[in-house]
């Protein structure tokens, strides 16, 4: 079990207005388990509803509850534009959550929405990897790997980006990416990444020079939150974090990231 004072979770999502199924993981239930698992604050999503309710009912958490919510807005590259990023801002949302891009990442015509992002100074958390669940419109998951990100890195460098799940199979690309000073590893989920052996961690390009990258972010329900930190901790055993880089994962890093949007 991890044993700082305290845990700032990157990525968390309003599961229950995803529907009748998550009715249970609702955000009382969601602030008195962070409060178990001396979780100081969740930046909290809407999942991927279409009719922005999930945004106006996470807009509706970090109003109530602004010293433990921070809002991620949704947004979907190929739909939205730069006025939904502005629009966002002016709400009150942190930053911001892409997932199901219409086109891919990297795609020119998103450029404006990284731009506005940079502008209004707020973070990018960019999904990248497998996917269980899809939209109700055509995707293709490719558009979201992480070699998507390395024009996006190159072109706005400036751009505070979170690639979540450390690119999951894609663990080698996101190294390579989080070399630059405003991307981060958000390491939520990637549960049999997290399982694979230390040789795999050590063998991989670059990962040693990006340990202190490693930002913590939980991306499950509720009830699952504390077996979630104990995974994250095994693996960070695991792989012989430093005491420094502990903390960076834990608080440090999302602090790192809270300053950068001052």
């Amino acid at each position: 079990m991890q044993n700082n004072k305290y845990i700032i979770d990157v990525h968390q999502h309003l599961w229950c207005c995803q529907g009748k199924k998550y009715k249970t993981n609702t955000l009382d239930v969601l602030l008195e388990t962070n409060q178990k698992n001396n979780i100081k604050e969740s930046w909290l999503s809407g999942v991927r509803l279409q009719d922005g309710t999930g945004d106006s009912a996470v807009e509706e958490a970090f109003l109530k509850y602004p010293n433990q919510i921070r809002g991620m807005g949704f947004i979907v590259p190929g739909r939205d534009n730069a006025a939904k990023v502005r629009e966002f801002k002016d709400r009150g949302f942190f930053g911001l959550k892409i997932i199901y891009p219409q086109n891919a990442y990297d795609d020119p015509v998103n450029n404006e929405i990284w731009e506005e992002a940079i502008k209004q100074k707020m973070p990018v958390t960019f999904h990248t990897g497998s996917l269980i669940n899809f939209p109700p419109y055509p995707f293709h998951i490719r558009h979201m790997n992480p070699d998507k990100l390395f024009q996006i890195a190159g072109r706005f460098p400036e751009l505070i980006i979170m690639v979540a799940h450390m690119g999951n199979t894609y663990f080698q690309d996101a190294c390579i990416l989080a070399r630059n000073e405003n991307i981060f590893l958000d390491c939520s989920g990637g549960g049999s990444l997290k399982k694979m052996p230390k040789s795999y961690f050590d063998n991989t390009i670059y990962w040693k020079e990006v340990q202190h990258k490693i930002a913590y972010g939980v991306d499950q329900l509720f009830e699952g939150i504390a077996s979630e930190i104990e995974h994250t901790a095994k693996f960070a055993e695991n792989v012989n974090l430093s005491k420094e880089n502990l903390e960076l994962m834990w608080h440090g890093n999302a602090e790192k990231i809270i300053q950068k949007c001052l």
